[in-house]
């Protein structure tokens, strides 16, 4: 869909709005790469943003989630994150991406291991007047500390 005409308050998402919001969303995730925290405060809505992530007993807030990201970048230096598919449609985006890098510092009180990693995970943001007001992320989290040697894989069945 490149055009949605919404008749009770005459807003219209144009292809070239779709593109833009799929932008401020890539841009979320060059954090990893570039180490600058300053990026999110120009892409989300700070003061009333609501940020649905996995672990989490209710809504994070969003200095919470600045710290979440410092934290994984600590612990992820060499991060890439890799955006595999995006889809925009009216006021929300969801993007599908990879996450790789090598476990060289402390996570969630793991010492670091050396081990690389890689993880798929999901978004969907919800955009207004240019600024993240919503976001939801889902990702393997067991994966994850299995891959770091956290949590020990499950042995497959043997036939």
């Amino acid at each position: 869909m490149t055009t949605e005409t919404l008749t009770n308050n005459k807003k219209s998402t144009t292809s070239e709005t779709l593109e833009s919001n799929k932008k401020i969303v890539r841009q979320t995730f060059e954090v990893f790469e570039k180490n600058d925290m300053k990026i999110l405060d120009t892409l989300y809505d700070q003061g009333n943003v609501k940020l649905h992530f996995p672990g989490t007993t209710g809504l994070m807030s969003y200095d919470d989630y600045k710290k979440m990201n410092t934290d994984y970048i600590k612990a992820f230096p060499d991060s890439k994150v890799n955006v595999d598919l995006q889809i925009a449609e009216g006021e929300y985006v969801c993007t599908y991406v990879t996450f790789s890098g090598t476990h060289k510092g402390e996570f969630q009180g793991f010492p670091a291991s050396n081990k690389k990693v890689k993880l798929t995970t999901t978004t969907i943001d919800r955009i207004v007047n240019g600024k993240i007001v919503e976001e939801w992320t889902e990702f393997d989290q067991m994966s994850l500390l299995q891959q770091i040697g956290a949590v020990p894989e499950m042995n497959t069945a043997k036939r």
